[in-house]
This record gives structure tokens, C-alpha cells and sequence, in this order.
């Protein structure tokens, strides 16, 4: 596990709050002046942490959170090596902090059951689900076929915590077209499927950026062709794994469905809400507004661009699709400070700073793999900032949590 930042651009704060302006209504603590911020990367007695934290993941009803860390500081009673990532489980109900490890190697949490019973980890090459807060742990990449051998990624577990999606790269010597699927796994029936589409045109196909429903039936997953030359390209697809019927969800406002270079799905609960993100220029909507995340709504058959005006680098909805999660502001080269995120309300069209300093100013966080609580008020991010929280001296990054007072 390492630490990868996105290549964004860094923002001025005020000139980004002029620039959603027009968009709808941004304030920094949702009108009610009650968010809260805590800093969740300490041990359990407070102390702060000697080293950087990151990659955070929240579980749906807010009890746990997951990060990485090189700090060696957080469980005096279970010291690591200097340098070296290891993943902790905070349970903020209990107070409680422990290391997360298989077999005494270090296990990457990537993401909760809807009820925080189950984590999903990876560890020593394979996936894993594990029941929570001290059950029993099971492998899920198995049954594979011609596929087993391969590496697993990208992997999430349904609300449910029955099903289990995820990546599987082609393994060394194998004769399949694909250069990698997605599978489903039912942990109560332990059985496996291969859900995204076999290869039967040119050059080689990739599904990968699974995400799956609560009831585990529909599944979107991206499903991008890399030609001999030229741009990789492809589409956003979901599957309704009750009836077979796959539809395009990067679908044109006129019907079409050009190629496009996609990515960065999010998916409701039910699995009629798709978030996705679209990194080239190919038209949306009739009026993208230069946006680069786009939600669709299935069952409306609509799209709507995100209304920023400008692009965005990630996006996340909440359980019920309301809310959207974004890191707005991206319009250029790499550059060492990374823009703030925000929380768009789709049915008010409204937008608020959602990563903030404890003065109110836009912190500059980026997010990990954000997963909101079920309401989409409570989130966790990382940042640089050192006045995110009083008392935060250690000058490194951080995991935060934040909860905003309930939507008006």
C-alpha cells in the first residue's frame, strides 16, 4: 500500500466559492453552524501521530473507521517498524483502536457492509471479508477459472454484506482474451460469477471500477478497450444480474453512445442512481457546463453534468443518491496544493464547503476513498492543513472525520 495523489490543480479558496456562485448557494457549515471536525488519526489517548495518515474509509452508519499510517506511535502496546504502512480500525462507538493485520501481515480495509458488521480487506495477494468486531474471516476470490492466479482489486462489498464485487487481472500465461473482469462473489452461497462482458473485438478489454447495489443485483463497472493505437476508450454498463439486461450509462442526450474515456463510478443503494466520470471532451449532456462528473438517473433516464462549471476529479454519492461528494476545481498541471471538496445536494441544487478549516476556510484534503454515512452528512477526508482541528502540530497529513448539521 502506498500513497498516490491525483495529478490537480491547486486552488485559491475564495476565487473557487465566486466561481460555484452562480451554481447554487455555498456556505461553509450548511447554514446551521453546528459541523463538526475530528481529527481520528491519534492514539487512543490523544497523542498525535509521528508520521503521515491516509486513505481513509467510513463505514456506512459512521461506527468505524479505516486508514493507513506510517506513524509508529498509534498502539504503543503493538509496535510496527518505522516506514512501513500499516492499516488501523477505529470503532468510534467503543473508543477503540486496533491494527488491522492477517496473519500477521498488514491488510488493506476497503470498504464496510451498509451496517458496519463486515470489512472487506485485502492481504497477502487475495481478498477477504471479515465480520466484525471480532468474527470469523473468509477468502472471496475464489472459483475463478481461468482467471484464478490473477490479482484482485478494486474491490467493494454490497450493503447487504451477502456479495462481494471486484477486479481480477488476466494471471501470468493466460490465453483469455480479457485483461481483466469482474466477478461477484455470494458468500452465502459461495459461488462466484464473472459479470462484465467477454472480448470479442480488437485489441483488449478491461472491466474494472466495480460498484454494486445493496441487494447485490445490479453491478456498474466500466468496461474500457485498449487499442493497438490510439486512446483507451469505452463505456460505463450496468447489469441487472436478475433479468441479464445490461444498458450504457454514459449514454448521449440524443441516444448516442460514443466511446468515451470514463471512470470513478459511485452507485445508490438501489442501484438506480450512477455516478460517473468522463475525462476527454466527448459531449454528455447538451450542455456539460465543462463538467467532468455526471450522475444518471436510471430510472428517470436522465443526466445531469455536476454544477460547477468547470471540472471535478472525484465523486461519491450518498446511500440514497441525493447527495455527491466532489473535489471541485480542477483546471490544470499538477500542482503541490489540492483543491477542497464539496457536497452537492441534487434536490436543492445547492453545493457547501464540506472539508473546512476550523475557521471556516477550504481545506486542502484530499478525500481517499470516501464512503458517506447514509445520510451523506458524515464523511471522512485527509489533509495537510494544520488548522483543521486546534492543537494539530504534527505537520503531516491527517484523517479526519466531519459531520454537517442535517440538510434545510
Amino acid at each position: 500500500m502506498r500513497k498516490v495523489l491525483p495529478a490537480v490543480a491547486g486552488l485559491v479558496g475564495a476565487g473557487l466559492l465566486v466561481a460555484l456562485g452562480p451554481a447554487g448557494a455555498v456556505s461553509a457549515d450548511g447554514g446551521g453552524g453546528a459541523a463538526a471536525t475530528v481529527r481520528i488519526s491519534v492514539a487512543a489517548d490523544g497523542t498525535q501521530s509521528n508520521d503521515t495518515s491516509f486513505h481513509p474509509v467510513i463505514s456506512r452508519n459512521g461506527r468505524y473507521v479505516a486508514f493507513v499510517s506510517r506513524a509508529t506511535n498509534l498502539l504503543p502496546s503493538d509496535p510496527v517498524p518505522a516506514g512501513q504502512n500499516q492499516t488501523y480500525l477505529r470503532d468510534l462507538q467503543e473508543g477503540t483502536l486496533q491494527r488491522v493485520t492477517l496473519d500477521g501481515a498488514p491488510a488493506e480495509v476497503t470498504d464496510f457492509s451498509a451496517s458496519g458488521e463486515r470489512m472487506l480487506i485485502r492481504s497477502l495477494g487475495g481478498l477477504y471479508v471479515r465480520d466484525l468486531p471480532a468474527g470469523p474471516t473468509r477468502r472471496v476470490d475464489l472459483d475463478l477459472g481461468d482467471f484464478a492466479g490473477g490479482s484482485p482489486s478494486g474491490a467493494r462489498i454490497s450493503g447487504s454484506g451477502r456479495y462481494v464485487v471486484f477486479t481480477q487481472s488476466r494471471p501470468a500465461g493466460s490465453t483469455a482474451a480479457e485483461g481483466s473482469r469482474v466477478y461477484v462473489r455470494d458468500l452465502l452461497d459461495a459461488t462466484t460469477q464473472w459479470v462484465s462482458q467477454s472480448d470479442t473485438g480488437a485489441g483488449t478489454r478491461y472491466a474494472d471500477g466495480a460498484v454494486i447495489s445493496d441487494d447485490g443485483q445490479r453491478v456498474a463497472y466500466t468496461d474500457v478497450r485498449y487499442p493497438s493505437t490510439g486512446p483507451a476508450k469505452g463505456h460505463a454498463l450496468l447489469l441487472d444480474r436478475s433479468t441479464g439486461e445490461r444498458q450504457t450509462v454514459d449514454v448521449s442526450h440524443d441516444g448516442s453512445t460514443p466511446e468515451r474515456a470514463v471512470g470513478g463510478l459511485s452507485l445508490s443503494a438501489d442501484g438506480t442512481v450512477v455516478l460517473f466520470n468522463r475525462s476527454d471532451t466527448s459531449p454528455v449532456t447538451a450542455n456539460d457546463q465543462n463538467a467532468t462528473t455526471f450522475v444518471r438517473d436510471l430510472a428517470a433516464g436522465t443526466t445531469r453534468p455536476a454544477p460547477f462549471g468547470r471540472p471535478t476529479s472525484f465523486g461519491s454519492l450518498s446511500a440514497d443518491g441525493r447527495s455527491v461528494l466532489l473535489m471541485a476545481g480542477v483546471v490544470g498541471p499538477t500542482t503541490p496544493t489540492l483543491p477542497p471538496l464539496f457536497l452537492w445536494d441534487r434536490v436543492t441544487g445547492q453545493a457547501q464547503l464540506a472539508t473546512v478549516t476550523k475557521d471556516g476556510g477550504p481545506a486542502t484534503g484530499y478525500p481517499g476513498r470516501v464512503a458517506m454515512t447514509g445520510d451523506g452528512r458524515t464523511f471522512v477526508f485527509e489533509s495537510l492543513d494544520s488548522d483543521v482541528v486546534a492543537g494539530d502540530t504534527n505537520r503531516t497529513w491527517d484523517v479526519f472525520v466531519r459531520t454537517l448539521p442535517p440538510a434545510t
